[in-house]
């Protein structure tokens, strides 16, 4: 079944003939995505904490997944100002190995995981910071979802 997963080609064709899906069978409805920062220093740099929970039926790709079928369903996060991206050195978790019969092994998100990054800032400004985290999965190990964005502000 994670075959049917790749790289959600078969949303892009979906998404193409203008298909509109439910909420629920995204990733991100089975998330709760938490984002809080430190106050920028004197030189401008921040740190940045998010925490994902995810479902306990649901796991997600891990952003380092080290497998090529499904590098482009890794979980991966941004940050902006204003609307204007801002550098960011996010540490990823390395995340659990994942076998399937057939598959090359692979490696995913599962329960509470949290990622740090580094921020610079310019010097004074201390606008909020929009974070975005993009994630693609699947529940119960059968159930493919369509990747799913979670956006939040961060005072």
């Amino acid at each position: 079944m994670f075959l049917l997963c790749l790289a959600g080609a078969s949303a892009s064709r979906l998404y193409a003939q203008g298909y509109v899906a439910p909420e629920t069978s995204r990733a991100s409805h089975y998330v709760k995505v938490r984002a809080t920062a430190t106050a920028p220093d004197d030189a401008g740099k921040q740190r940045v904490t998010v925490t994902l929970e995810l479902d306990k039926r649901l796991q997600i790709y891990a952003n380092h997944v080290e497998n090529v079928d499904f590098e482009a369903a890794r979980t991966r996060m941004t940050l902006k100002v204003a609307g204007e991206s801002v550098p960011a050195e996010f540490q990823y978790p390395k995340g659990v190995k994942k076998m399937l019969t057939g598959i090359d092994t692979f490696w995913i998100y599962v329960g509470k995981v949290t990622f740090e990054a580094t921020v610079q800032r310019k010097v004074g400004d201390s606008a909020p910071l929009e974070v975005a985290v993009w994630m693609s999965g699947h529940l119960d190990e059968s159930i493919c979802l369509l990747p799913g964005v979670v956006r939040l502000t961060v005072p």
